[in-house]
């Protein structure tokens, strides 16, 4: 979408925070005992839309807290928007598919490695307060546009008028979810649209995201 839009529509990526912790943490699944719901909701997720999950996680040492993680990504971000992005996908890679427990440093300093990071100036980060400024920043901003699923796309023009949008969440392709889009930017911006098909290289493409599944 950025190459689509290059020069036109910038991308800010805020994170939600979905789980300060664990012990706060309300049943997610009705039809599963509190232990087991997050697992079940994982499992379920997981054959919906055909994507790995380790459900094992939940049920042999829950994720303390998502904060830390979300903190780690501003971190990251602060040094690199392009290593951030990597580092963010590396995060999702180790919880979803590896079953680590990201609320641990040494997991976050591991994504932070693999990423291609300077560590000691990604762990200084962490610790002097500046990413964790600019995660509560996102908390706020989340409150602001009454976030409630995650994740929501919020549209800005540059007048301040904006359009919160869920609904690409049923979107059976990438091409729909674009098009889609588009609709949106077209309606804030009044320009045409240009080509919303996807020109990616699959080779570079898993390059870039080797933990990409068939679906996606």
């Amino acid at each position: 979408m950025v190459e689509l839009y290059q020069g036109l529509v910038k991308i800010d990526v805020k994170l939600g925070g979905m789980v300060k912790s664990w012990d706060e943490l309300p049943a997610m699944d009705p039809t599963c005992e509190n232990g087991e719901s997050v697992a079940c909701l994982w499992e379920r997720l997981s054959s919906e839309h055909r994507v790995q999950m380790d459900s094992a996680i939940w049920r042999r040492r829950p994720v303390r807290s998502s904060y830390p993680a979300s903190i780690a990504y501003h971190a990251a971000m602060a040094q690199d928007p392009k290593n951030g992005f990597r580092f963010l996908q590396i995060v999702r890679d180790l919880l979803f598919l590896e079953g680590k427990d990201i609320s641990e440093e040494r997991i976050l300093v591991t994504a932070a490695i693999r990423s291609g990071l300077d560590v000691p100036r990604f762990r200084q980060s962490m610790k002097d307060g500046s990413a964790a400024d600019k995660f509560a920043r996102d908390i706020r901003d989340a409150e602001t546009w009454k976030v409630r699923r995650f994740p929501t796309l919020v549209f800005i023009n540059d007048q301040g008028d904006s359009v919160t949008d869920t609904s690409f969440l049923n979107q059976t392709t990438a091409d729909k979810a674009l098009d889609h889009w588009a609709g949106i930017i077209n309606e804030l911006t009044h320009l045409d649209a240009p080509d919303g098909k996807l020109h990616a290289d699959m080779i570079e493409l898993l390059e870039e995201f080797p933990g990409l599944s068939s679906s996606e």
